[in-house]
C-alpha cells in the first residue's frame, strides 16, 4: 500500500539539499547501486547534477562510476585507487594507476570493470607522504634494537629492489609484488613498516577470496624522489652506532627540538669539512635546555662531542672535539637521520627568535 509512504522530498537528495550541505571534502566518491529495472535506473543527466551539485556546495573532486561492474572489479579498483591517492599521488594519477593495475588482472581486465569511472573538479592530493614517512619511522624507532635494525634492513632492501625494477623499465610490464606474510614474517612485530611502504609507494592488496594470499604490490613510479629519500634515511640509521638509534628514540618524542638539534649537527658538519689539520678544535653550540633533554648528550657523545666545562653556567652548552676525533660521515649519516625522524626541514617547529645559530634561517 502507498498510503503509509512518506513523501519523496523526506526520502529523496536533492539538489538544493546537496547545496546546503557546505562541504569540507576534499574528495566525495559517488557509490552509485546500479540495476537493470527501469523503475531505479541511474541516468548520466542525474549524476551530472548530482556531482556537480555536490561540487557547488564545497567539495573539490567527485569521482562518479557510469555503469555499473562487478563487485570484485569494483572492489580492486577502489582499493588500488585508495592506496595511490594515500601515497600521495595525484587524483587522476590514482585513477590512471587504479585502471592500468585492474587492466591488468587476469580476472577482471575487461574495460566494463575499470574504464567507467569520471573525476571532475580539482586534480586534489591527500596528503604530504614526507611526513607519513617521519611519522612511521619515529613509530619503528620504539621497537627493540634488535627488531628495529632487521626491520629497517629488510624495509631497505624492498626499497632497493624497487628503485631497481623502476630504473629497469620493468613497472610497464608487469606489477612486481611480494607476499604479504614473507615480509612480516623478516620485519617481526614492529609499528610502522607498513605505513612506512604504502607512502613509498606500495599498495597492500587483501585478498578477494579465503584461500588466496594478502599481496604487496610494488610502485610503478618514483616521480617525487621520496623513495631515494627512504633509502638515504634509513641507510644513515643503520649507519649510526646503537647508542644514537636509542637516542633519536627519546628525542624524536619533542619536536621543538628539532631545529637547534638540526643546526648543531650541520655546524659541527661543516666545521669538520672546512678544517685542514687533525688536532683543529671543532666547536658548536647548543641550548641549554635542548641540551638537558634526555638522551640528547648520549647522541653528541657518540658523535664525539664533549661538553666545554667553561660553558656550564651560560645560557649555551659549548660542545668540541679535535678534528681528528671526529667522522664526517657520522655526521652526516646524524643530519640526515635528524630530517628523517622529525620531518621534512619546512615543517620542523620554529625556535625562539633568540636562538643567534640559526636566526639567518629565519630572517
Amino acid at each position: 500500500s502507498v498510503e503509509g509512504m512518506p513523501e519523496p522530498g523526506e526520502y529523496l537528495l536533492s539538489l538544493s539539499d546537496l547545496m546546503d550541505a557546505k562541504l569540507k571534502a576534499k574528495l566525495v566518491v559517488i557509490s552509485a547501486a546500479h540495476r537493470t529495472d527501469s523503475s531505479s535506473r541511474i541516468t548520466a543527466e542525474g549524476l551530472m547534477v548530482m556531482a556537480e551539485g555536490i561540487l557547488a556546495s564545497g567539495a573539490e573532486c567527485v569521482l562518479i562510476p557510469l555503469w555499473p561492474a562487478t563487485h570484485q572489479g569494483s572492489r580492486l579498483m577502489m582499493n588500488a585507487f585508495f592506496s595511490s591517492l594515500l601515497y600521495g599521488s595525484r587524483a587522476s594519477r590514482a585513477l590512471s594507476y587504479a585502471m592500468q593495475l585492474v587492466n591488468k588482472s587476469q580476472k577482471y581486465g575487461h574495460p566494463a570493470n575499470w574504464s567507467g569511472y569520471m573525476l571532475l573538479g580539482k586534480d586534489i592530493i591527500l596528503r604530504d607522504r614526507a611526513v607519513d614517512l617521519a611519522r612511521s619511522l619515529r613509530s619503528m624507532l620504539q621497537a627493540p634494537q634488535d627488531y628495529l635494525i632487521a626491520g629497517l634492513k629488510t624495509l631497505q632492501a624492498m626499497i632497493v629492489t624497487s628503485l631497481k625494477h623502476l630504473a629497469q623499465g620493468q613497472s610497464q610490464t608487469e606489477p612486481k609484488i611480494a607476499s604479504r606474510s614473507t615480509i612480516e614474517s623478516k620485519v617481526g612485530s614492529i609499528n610502522g613498516w607498513e605505513e612506512l611502504l604504502t607512502c613509498n609507494g606500495f599498495h597492500f592488496i587483501s585478498p578477494l577470496k579465503k584461500d588466496m594470499q594478502s599481496t604487496i604490490v610494488f610502485p610503478e613510479h618514483d616521480d617525487s624522489g621520496l623513495q631515494k629519500k627512504t633509502h638515504r634515511s634509513i641507510e644513515a640509521l643503520l649507519g649510526l652506532p646503537s647508542p644514537c638509534l636509542k637516542s633519536f628514540s627519546i628525542l624524536c618524542k619533542h619536536p621543538s627540538i628539532a631545529r637547534p638539534l638540526l643546526a648543531a649537527i650541520r655546524s659541527g658538519s661543516a666545521a669538520l669539512s672546512s678544517s685542514h689539520r687533525p688536532d683543529t678544535a671543532i666547536e658548536i653550540q647548543l641550548e641549554r635546555e635542548v641540551w638537558q633533554v634526555e638522551e640528547c648528550s648520549t647522541l653528541f657523545y657518540h658523535l664525539g662531542f664533549s661538553p666545554n666545562v667553561k660553558s656550564t653556567q651560560t645560557p649555551w652548552i659549548i660542545l668540541q672535539a679535535p678534528a681528528k676525533q671526529l667522522e664526517l660521515k657520522l655526521l652526516q649519516y646524524a643530519t640526515t637521520a635528524t630530517l628523517a625522524v622529525f620531518g621534512p626541514e619546512e615543517y620542523l617547529e620554529l625556535p625562539p627568535q633568540k636562538m643567534a645559530i640559526y636566526e639567518s634561517e629565519l630572517l
